[in-house]
């Protein structure tokens, strides 16, 4: 049967024709042409264009201007998935095939699974993946979570336009390398991906068309991105950050193309069965937050731990274990003004002063090790310059009163305490405690107003006493004394 009496037979309308005739080899369809556009009735010029239109391109066809795609959902287990087993099953194989920080297997397994249970949270946290030179395992990383998050779509560079496009369009997971690269000076581009962090606020507004009409674009989508250095502070803000360091010599892993056949596909397939099974527990789902985070730590953590808890009680005990340490290890991404806040506190507390001359905060600022303003963009810090970085903490300078009678100007401490109470962590009223036990407990705050508690609430420290509070040091024990860990009266 020829080609002509197959289509003639087989496929009567125009449009399915074409599909069918662009299938065909070149070279078969060149020597038959003539005979299929006389069954199709029409020019053969005009069959070769609409053909033509109709096979995929490569980029050399089609003149540098890049190739069309499409992302397609991966397949779903068949059936129920046990939650524990898999967050066990993915932070094993994780570890296995990269070296990372610890917890680093939680929080990235955590968020594989978030990627494919997106529709139900309010939340999508980038994953950072940072590190302080070359070679350190993250375009591993990333080739890895490819083959198990939902949708994974790879970049190592994107423009504003294809960025919102292309979630519009695919609703990818997005990978992206090398942000140190494109990331830093490209403020429209970071716009947009800080706007898909929460989904009421992730869209973006474009004109369109001849009319420039105008419309609305979604930015909301899971994202990860790599790169050397710290990321710029307004994304790494909304950011999970996995720190990531060279391999050691004794550190072994399995490259990806050496494991096992299917095992990424697997886990996948199982990752999509879970997150279909538990799409209404998940968007209920209001989960507990460890105090150590702040609001927006809470917020990008939020839609992991309400997975976790699906899970067992180990998993919600690690979930909150991770994103207290890793983002404590982010602690150095606080912008310039909060650490100058957090170190004029110190020069306040350390000199039990309430008022300071500008010059002589300057100069005590300018000593510090490891003072934020040693060095501001290239100049050194004046007192010009620190006027202006406190003024949008509504802090101002003005003539101030010393104990020896000099009005200089300067700063009053109680100008600061707003400040200090807003952007500061609170310094514990007590001597840090061991505690070798992973279960929460319930908070208490060891000061009441400006008084210091006569005691703080017991805590289980595995059979050790709890210490107390005292207004000022006991005496050195004399002989017979009990030892400075057993229990005392408070010194009133």
């Amino acid at each position: 049967m020829t080609a002509a009496v197959e289509l003639h037979l087989a496929i009567p309308d125009r449009e399915r024709a074409v599909a069918f005739l662009a299938t065909l080899r070149p070279t078969e369809y060149d020597s038959r042409r003539g005979a299929l556009a006389d069954v199709l009735g029409c020019r053969v010029g005009s069959l070769d264009a609409e053909v033509r239109q109709r096979r995929p391109k490569s980029a050399a066809q089609n003149g540098g201007q890049g190739r069309p795609f499409e992302i397609k959902e991966g397949e779903v287990w068949p059936e129920p998935v046990d939650g524990a087993l898999l967050l066990a099953k993915l932070t094993s194989t994780i570890r296995r095939c990269v070296v990372l920080p610890q917890h680093g297997d939680v929080a990235l397994a955590l968020w594989c699974l978030h990627t494919h249970a997106i529709e139900a949270a309010d939340c999508a946290p980038i994953i950072a993946l940072t590190s302080p030179e070359p070679r350190c395992g993250k375009s591993t990383v990333l080739a890895l979570l490819s083959k198990l998050v939902r949708c994974p779509l790879t970049a190592s560079n994107i423009s504003p336009a294809a960025l919102f496009r292309v979630i519009e369009s695919q609703s990818p997971t997005l990978l992206i390398d090398e942000g140190d690269a494109f990331l830093k000076d490209n403020e429209p581009l970071r716009g947009i991906l800080n706007s898909g962090h929460t989904r009421d606020s992730a869209y973006v507004l474009r004109c369109e068309g001849e009319d420039h009409e105008p419309k609305q674009f979604s930015t909301w989508g899971a994202k990860a991105i790599a790169c050397i250095g710290r990321l710029p502070r307004t994304i790494q803000d909304r950011s999970i950050t996995i720190p990531l360091r060279r391999k050691l010599p004794g550190e072994l892993v399995t490259k990806l193309r050496d494991t096992e056949p299917g095992l990424f596909q697997e886990l996948a397939a199982k990752c999509r069965r879970f997150a279909e099974d538990s799409r209404e527990r998940l968007t209920a789902a209001r989960p507990a937050i460890p105090e150590a985070l702040n609001d927006r730590a809470a917020d990008s953590w939020a839609p992991l731990f309400a997975i976790a808890d699906l899970a067992d009680g180990l998993w919600f005990a690690q979930a909150r274990a991770a994103a207290v340490a890793l983002s404590n290890s982010d602690a150095d991404s606080e912008s310039l003004g909060m650490k100058l806040l957090s170190d004029i506190r110190d020069v306040f507390d350390s000199r039990s002063i309430d008022r300071i001359a500008s010059d002589d905060l300057l100069r005590t600022l300018l000593h510090l090790e490891e003072c934020p303003g040693g060095d501001l963009h290239g100049k050194p810090l004046t007192a010009r310059s620190l006027a202006r970085l406190l003024h949008p903490f509504g802090i101002l300078s003005g003539s101030v009163r010393l104990a020896d009678g000099r009005t200089p100007k300067g700063y009053l401490r109680a100008r600061f305490e707003d400040a200090f109470a807003r952007y500061l962590p609170q310094k514990s009223a007590t001597t840090p405690q061991p505690c070798k036990t992973s279960h929460f407990r319930e908070n208490s705050s060891a000061t009441s107003s400006d008084r210091v508690a006569d005691q703080n609430t017991q805590k289980p420290l595995e059979n050790r006493l709890c210490g107390v509070v005292a207004d000022k040091n006991p005496p050195p024990p004399e002989e017979g004394d009990p030892g400075p860990w057993e229990t005392r009266p408070t010194l009133n």
